[in-house]
């Protein structure tokens, strides 16, 4: 601890001892010829007052007595360390503020003035000290009880801290351009393979060939939708489910409407849940698959319809729901127990999910019901 005692009231500091090469003037230190020049020299730190309350001088923490309006009394070794002590305008007598960053002087002199009105004063900024490197400090500046008038800065280092924030952040930002270039690609190869299941496609006299390789394409441009969607949502975390499945509808009403121009389809999309990306895809895909069944067998060529697909929650978990005003399934058709591509596709997204799978019967039309947990 220093203390301030008679020092202070008689103001008979010590002076250090003088070096060899190095003289007195003026209460301070000056090179000689035997020393470094005196207007070249690296300046002496100047000599600074005790507090006029005791601080610890070896605290790992920097300790800075200041007057209410920010000027240095004092500061401990740490303190010394923080800041250019060589430079005048860092000694005491000096602004506080002046010692930090431009982009951290508001932020400091804030803190002074909340601090002036008796409540603490918080920021986390940057200085440079002796050397020129930039290091950072969590300060908080309050008032000093027992000594009305003065100001007490207490500044801890968190450079290692803000440096590892700051990798974190490149790291981050690295992984956001990877992700975006795999999806591209993702995207670009579902296309390619739609592309040539198309050439292929016209190339087959059988309508039974082609009707099958129709509903490949369709499956390869729904999974090319959600992947699109899933890359425009910036899925690399979590999906708002109302924005992605509203865009979703936008792609497959388009692709609905180039094969069917009579249908329609209703979005119907819950707000204020999310999902992750890989529960996105799911959902996604199982919409696309549920919509393309619906298109497919719904609506006879000849007569309009309407496709609703919803989203909604219900309880602790939520409904998704493909229904048309179509035809309806014929009498004796078993969704468990069906055969057909499409429906064994659904049954296993289904089961992905973790749901359960529940088909009505309307008048008129038919409704996919999946209730799958949050």
């Amino acid at each position: 601890m220093v203390e301030v005692a008679a020092m202070a009231a008689t103001g008979a500091y010590p002076r250090p001892p003088a070096r060899e090469g190095i003289a007195m003037q003026n209460g301070r230190h000056s090179e000689t010829a035997a020393g470094r020049p005196a207007d070249g020299a690296i300046r002496q730190p100047t000599p600074q007052p005790p507090p006029a309350v005791s601080l610890p001088e070896d605290s790992p923490d920097g300790l800075e007595l200041l007057g209410s309006d920010g000027t240095v009394l004092y500061r401990n070794a740490a303190a010394r360390e923080r800041g250019q002590v060589e430079v005048p305008d860092q000694a005491p007598g000096a602004k506080w503020s002046a010692s930090w960053h431009d982009g951290h002087l508001e932020a400091a002199i804030l803190a002074i003035a909340e601090a002036a009105a008796g409540r603490p004063g918080h920021f986390i900024g940057s200085s440079l000290d002796r050397l020129g490197r930039t290091r950072w400090w969590d300060v908080v500046v309050a008032p000093v009880p027992a000594s009305p008038g003065q100001l007490l800065a207490v500044s801890r280092e968190v450079t290692r801290y803000k440096q590892a924030e700051e990798a974190l952040a490149v790291a981050l930002a690295h992984r956001e351009v990877l992700f975006r270039e795999i999806s591209h690609r993702v995207v670009n190869g579902f296309q390619v393979v739609q592309g040539m299941i198309r050439l292929q496609r016209r190339r087959l006299d059988e309508t039974n060939a082609q009707d099958v390789l129709q509903s490949a394409e369709q499956r390869v441009q729904a999974m090319a939708l959600v992947h699109r969607r899933l890359y425009a949502a910036d899925a690399s975390g979590s999906v708002t489910a109302s924005g992605y499945l509203a865009g979703l509808c936008d792609d497959l009403r388009v692709a609905l409407i180039e094969g069917h121009t009579q249908q329609t389809l209703h979005c119907d999309i819950g707000s204020g849940f999310t999902m992750s990306g890989d529960r996105a895809i799911l959902l996604g895909l199982l919409a696309a698959e549920l919509v393309t069944n619906a298109s497919k067998h719904a609506h006879p060529p000849d007569r309009p319809g309407t496709i609703t697909l919803a989203l909604q929650r219900a309880g602790r978990g939520y409904c998704l729901s493909v229904s048309d005003d179509g035809d309806g399934l014929p009498p004796a058709f078993e969704p468990a127990a069906s055969t057909g591509l499409g429906m064994t596709i659904i049954r296993a997204q289904v089961q992905q999910l973790g749901g359960v799978l529940e088909v009505s019967r309307l008048d008129p039309g038919t409704r996919f019901a999946v209730m799958f947990p949050a």
